[in-house]
C-alpha cells in the first residue's frame, strides 16, 4: 500500500445463489509480512459497487505469524434468488505490506432446513499459557428457518487444522453447551462448530482464540555503546502482556538480531545484550532490529539508534551538494521518521545557484528527519563557524535545527528555527554558528540538520545548501580570477576578480592587484570588506606588440595582518598575444629638419 491506507477490494465473479439457501464462502488469506497488522472485512451483494454490499465480517486487525495461510469461512442466506459477488475489502492503516488470498470457492447446503448456527461461541485459552481451551455455546433453537422440525443429530466442534475436538450428540434445542480442549499447539487456533440433522450440516460458526505464550511486545529502550573492537547493542525485554494482551513468561523469550538490510546478525540470543564486533575506523551507519521470540512467534521490531563509525574527519568540511549530489569525500547520511521520510538532494532550488540542494518535506503529521554527517574532531580549532544557507517558508509547520551529537549519546543544539514564527516571502537565509567549547574539545560529534513539522497540502520544504564549516583565521582576504586566454595588443586585456573576507575581522583598505609577468599592472582598493563577504571587480592592462607572448598573468592581494599569505595570490596563467587589430601605419614619413 506504500504509505497510503488500504481501500481495495478483491471481488468474485457473478454467482447465482437461491433465496432461503444456505452458502459457505470460503477462502485462505495471509498477511504479506509477519511484522505488520493487516485489517480486513468480507461483504456480498448484488451489483458492482462493494460498499453497498451486506456485511459479513466486520473490519477486523489480523496478522499472520509464519508463511501458512489462514483459513476463513463466512456464511449467508440470501433473501432473493439473484445474482450476487462476494468482496474482501482491504481496509489495512498505511505504512503496511499487504494481504495475499487463495483458494476463493462459494458452496451451498445440501437443503434449506437444516439447523441454523449456533450462538454465543466463546473462547477462552488456559491460564499463564497452558496449551488448554474452554469454549462455550448455546445450540441452535430451530432450523435456518426457525422451525424445530428436524431434530439435530450432533453438534461437532472441529479445530481450524480439521482435528475433531468435540461431538454433541443428538442435542437439545437451545442446550448451553461447552467443551475443552487439552491438546492443543501454542498459536492462534480456530475452533469451527456445526450443527446437523438428517438434511444436512448448518452455518458455521467460528472463533479463534491465541492459546499458549502470547506473541510478546517488541522489546524496548535499544542502546549502543562503543566498546575497544566493537559495539554492545542492548535492549530491555518485554513485559508479561503480549502484544494481544494475551501472558508472556519474559524467562522464556530469546531475541533475534537483525541488520539495517534485513539479514541476521545474530539469533536465539537469551541475554539482553549482544557484542558485535565491528571495523570502528572504517566510515558507516550501523543500524539493527531486534525481536522477541517465544512459542506465540516473533514480536515486532525494536529499531536501534543509528551508530555511526570511521576515522573523525576535520575541518574544512564543505559541501555545496552541485547538481543535487553530495560531492565531498565525506560521509553524508540521511534518515527519517518512515522508510520514505527522509531528506533528498533536489536541483530546482539551490542558494548557490549550481542546481543542488538538500531537501525535505513532512509527508505525515508530527514529523521529522536528519541529514548527518559522519564522525567529525575539531580539537584545536581557534574559531570554528559552521556556515551554512537554508531557504525557509514562513508561516509553514515546520522547521529545523542544527545540532552537534557528541559521542552520539549528547546532542547540543547550535540554533533553531521555526518557520511558523517567520514572517514575509519565501527566501534563502545564511547563518554563522559558533560552535561551543565542549563539542570543540569533544572526541567526536555528528553534526545534524534535523527537520521537523506536520504534513501540509502545499508540501513547503526545509532546503539546506552551500555548507562550510571552517576554522577562521583572525583575518584573511583571498582573491579569485577570472581571465581570458587570448589578449590583444592595443586593445584592453581585463580580468574578473572576485575578493572575499574569510577571516572573522571586518578588513579595510585592501589592495587588489593585477600582475603581469609578476610586475604591477593594474591596481584598486577596497575600502570595506566586512565578515563573510565578497566584492567583484575588474582590472585591465593593454598589451603593447612588444609585450612578450605568452604573458603570465595573476592577481594578488593585500590586506592588513592577513594571517594567512598561502591564498594571497592566484595561480600565474599564460595568455597568448594575438594579431593586433589596430590599422597598420601607412605614409611614415622622416622629417631630417
Amino acid at each position: 500500500y506504500g504509505w497510503n491506507p488500504s481501500d481495495s477490494y478483491l471481488m468474485t465473479p457473478p454467482v447465482k445463489l437461491e433465496g432461503g439457501k444456505l452458502y459457505h464462502f470460503r477462502y485462505s488469506i495471509r498477511s504479506a509480512g509477519t511484522y505488520d497488522t493487516e485489517r480486513f472485512a468480507v461483504s456480498y451483494g448484488q451489483g458492482t459497487d462493494p460498499t453497498t454490499y451486506t456485511t459479513l465480517r466486520e473490519p477486523a486487525d489480523f496478522r499472520s505469524t509464519n508463511s501458512d495461510f489462514t483459513e476463513m469461512e463466512e456464511s449467508v442466506t440470501p433473501a432473493a434468488d439473484g445474482v450476487y459477488r462476494f468482496a474482501i475489502h482491504a481496509c489495512s492503516d498505511g505504512f503496511k505490506s499487504g494481504l495475499y488470498v487463495t483458494n476463493i470457492s462459494v458452496k451451498a447446503d445440501a437443503a434449506p432446513d437444516v439447523p441454523a448456527m449456533v450462538s454465543g461461541l466463546t473462547l477462552t485459552a488456559g491460564e499463564n499459557g497452558a496449551h488448554t481451551v474452554t469454549g462455550r455455546f448455546k445450540a441452535p433453537t430451530g432450523d435456518i428457518n426457525g422451525n424445530e422440525t428436524d431434530p439435530m443429530t450432533a453438534i461437532e466442534v472441529v479445530r481450524g487444522d480439521g482435528t475433531k475436538v468435540k461431538t454433541f450428540e443428538s442435542p437439545a434445542w437451545g442446550a448451553e453447551l461447552e467443551f475443552t480442549d487439552t491438546d492443543t499447539s501454542a498459536g492462534e487456533v480456530t475452533y469451527r462448530v456445526t450443527a446437523k440433522n438428517a438434511l444436512g450440516s448448518g452455518p458455521v460458526a467460528e472463533a479463534t482464540v491465541r492459546v499458549g505464550q502470547d506473541i510478546a511486545m517488541a522489546p524496548t529502550d535499544a542502546k549502543i555503546v562503543e566498546t575497544a573492537d566493537g559495539i554492545t547493542l542492548s535492549w530491555t525485554a518485554p513485559s508479561t502482556t503480549g502484544a494481544n494482551g494475551g501472558y508472556v513468561d519474559p524467562s522464556t523469550l530469546t531475541y533475534n538480531i537483525y541488520d539495517a538490510a534485513g539479514e541476521v546478525v545474530a539469533k536465539g540470543v537469551t541475554a539482553t545484550s549482544k557484542d558485535i564486533k565491528v571495523n570502528l575506523s572504517k566510515g558507516n551507519v550501523l543500524f539493527f532490529n531486534i525481536t522477541a521470540v517465544n512459542e506465540g512467534g516473533e514480536s515486532a521490531r525494536c529499531p536501534s539508534p543509528d551508530f555511526v563509525t570511521g576515522t573523525p574527519q576535520g575541518l574544512p568540511l564543505i559541501e555545496s551538494f552541485y547538481n543535487a549530489t553530495v560531492t565531498s569525500s565525506a560521509l553524508w547520511w540521511t534518515r527519517g521518521k518512515t522508510e520514505f521520510g527522509h531528506f533528498d538532494f533536489w536541483f530546482e532550488n539551490s542558494y548557490d545557484g549550481d542546481d543542488g540542494a538538500a531537501r525535505w518535506y513532512p509527508i505525515e503529521d508530527d514529523d521529522y528527519a536528519t541529514l548527518n554527517t559522519g564522525r567529525m574532531n575539531i580539537n584545536g580549532a581557534r574559531n570554528p563557524r559552521l556556515i551554512f544557507s537554508y531557504y525557509s517558508t514562513p508561516g509553514a509547520k515546520l522547521g529545523f535545527e542544527v545540532i552537534a551529537d557528541i559521542e552520539q549519546n549528547n546532542p547540543v543544539v547550535l540554533r533553531s528555527f521555526d518557520f511558523s514564527a517567520e514572517t514575509g516571502d519565501p527566501a534563502w537565509h545564511q547563518v554563522v554558528l559558533e560552535i561551543p567549547q565542549e563539542v570543540v574539545d569533544a572526541r567526536y560529534f555528528i553534526l545534524r540538520f534535523r527537520g521537523w513539522g506536520d504534513r501540509e497540502e502545499t508540501h513547503p520544504c526545509v532546503y539546506i545548501d552551500a555548507i562550510r564549516f571552517l576554522d577562521l583565521p583572525d583575518a584573511d582576504a583571498t582573491v579569485s580570477m577570472y581571465a581570458p586566454k587570448l589578449a590583444l595588443p592595443g586593445s584592453p586585456y581585463t580580468v574578473d576578480l572576485t575578493v572575499t573576507n574569510s577571516g572573522l575581522a571586518d578588513l579595510s583598505d585592501v589592495t587588489v592587484d593585477l600582475l603581469v609577468d609578476g610586475e604591477v599592472a593594474a591596481s584598486s582598493v577596497v575600502s570595506k570588506l566586512p565578515f563573510n563577504s565578497s566584492t567583484q571587480l575588474n582590472l585591465s592592462y593593454t598589451p603593447t606588440p612588444t609585450t612578450a607572448t605568452p604573458m603570465n598573468v595573476s592577481a594578488r592581494v593585500t590586506a592588513a595582518k592577513d594571517d594567512v599569505s598561502a591564498n594571497d595570490e592566484t595561480e600565474a596563467l599564460g595568455v597568448e598575444l594575438g594579431t593586433s587589430q589596430l590599422a597598420p601605419v601607412t605614409d611614415l614619413a622622416i622629417d631630417d629638419a
